[in-house]
């Protein structure tokens, strides 16, 4: 099971985070909370010098949205209720980076930018610091985890799609009349692809009803046995 599957008991216990932990952050939310917003700021700040910059942040009406988005984001890390809503808000952050092109290395250095701001807030509480780091740096770890894994669930996604794609291209079966189809296969055909070939065109032959099949293979440079054989099979 992917992690952004998991409910929130799972990914509490996956985590080892207690009630305690969750009390740790929220009252070390009551130094960062009224802070959120100059964080957001500067961290905006020190991205508007990175290549990146202009091509997902290309205007001010962006720039504004995306920066509410992120107080939100941390607003709720240390005020609000971990439960299903909050894991599905973080699916949903890793979905949209990735829907977006958005590098998921950008939402981990905004991560790393909070947590070390974070962290220097710890120093001001009389007591507790380990056990505030240790609850601080599992929340942050599951935050990032629940992100990253529906970023890299809608990235293999559009990859497989892609792939599906590229394979109907390489294998274009054309009808030429009724019953009749057509095969041009151009450039270098392994194994792997002969394999493709061969589904798509019995796929092809079936949905057609096809009674004829032309295999034009002029446009392939070298033909090994391997692929002969395939071909034969196909033809077959």
């Amino acid at each position: 099971m992917d992690i952004a599957d998991m409910s929130a008991d799972r990914l509490q216990s996956e985590f080892e985070l207690n009630g305690e932990d969750f009390a740790r952050v929220r009252r070390l939310g009551e130094h960062v909370v009224p802070k959120l917003e100059p964080y957001v700021q500067e961290f905006y700040d020190w991205m508007e010098g990175k290549a990146f910059y202009q091509r997902f942040f290309f205007n001010a009406e962006t720039v504004e949205h995306v920066k509410a988005a992120q107080v939100a984001y941390w607003h709720d890390f240390f005020t609000g209720q971990f439960d299903d809503d909050y894991v599905q808000h973080r699916v949903q952050v890793g979905t949209v980076h990735a829907r977006i092109e958005l590098p998921l290395e950008i939402y981990l250095t905004a991560n790393n930018f909070f947590f070390e701001r974070v962290l220097k807030y710890v120093d001001e509480l009389d007591e507790e610091k380990t056990e505030t780091i240790a609850a601080l740096t599992k929340r942050f770890n599951l935050d990032a985890a629940v992100v990253a894994s529906a970023y890299e669930r809608i990235t293999r996604e559009a990859l497989i799609e892609q792939s599906q794609a590229i394979i109907e291209m390489s294998t274009p079966v054309t009808t030429l009349w009724n019953g009749i189809l057509l095969l041009p296969i151009v450039g270098i055909v392994d194994s792997k692809r002969a394999l493709d070939i061969s589904s798509t065109t019995l796929e092809s032959i079936s949905k057609h009803q096809a009674k004829c099949l032309i295999l034009d293979i002029s446009g392939v440079a070298v033909v090994d046995t391997a692929v002969a054989n395939n071909l034969i099979k196909v033809t077959k």
